[in-house]
């Protein structure tokens, strides 16, 4: 009996809304991430293993901001909507044609 192994790369979260000091949600140490995230994504597409970035958006009326996260995303400038800033990610780390983009709507990827 053969057996398929079924691989992928997911990328979450790697968007300067996460990654830029300026941003009220910025995760400490995140943007150090970048080049080596950026060489697994290349490894990936050289090994031809799907590439899927997951992001978060906000709608520009802030309806889907999570209640806990709510206070923090007005005060924050209300980032991550996906004309913002914040939204984007940076160069290395773009989707290019072949890659899948998912939008999450809550923290978790998996949820």
């Amino acid at each position: 009996m053969s057996h398929e192994t079924k691989v992928a790369f997911l990328l979450i979260d790697m968007q300067y809304g996460f990654l830029h000091p300026d941003s009220i949600h910025c995760i400490r140490n995140a943007a150090a991430t970048v080049p080596s995230c950026a060489e697994a994504i290349r490894i990936a597409r050289k090994k031809e293993i799907p590439v899927f970035f997951i992001k978060r958006h906000y709608r520009a009326d802030g309806s889907d901001v999570e209640n806990t996260r709510y206070s923090q995303w007005v005060q924050g400038g209300r980032g991550l909507s996906p004309d913002s800033w914040s939204a984007q990610e940076p160069d290395a780390l773009r989707p290019q044609p072949g890659d899948y983009t998912i939008i999450k709507p809550r923290w978790s990827a998996f949820f």
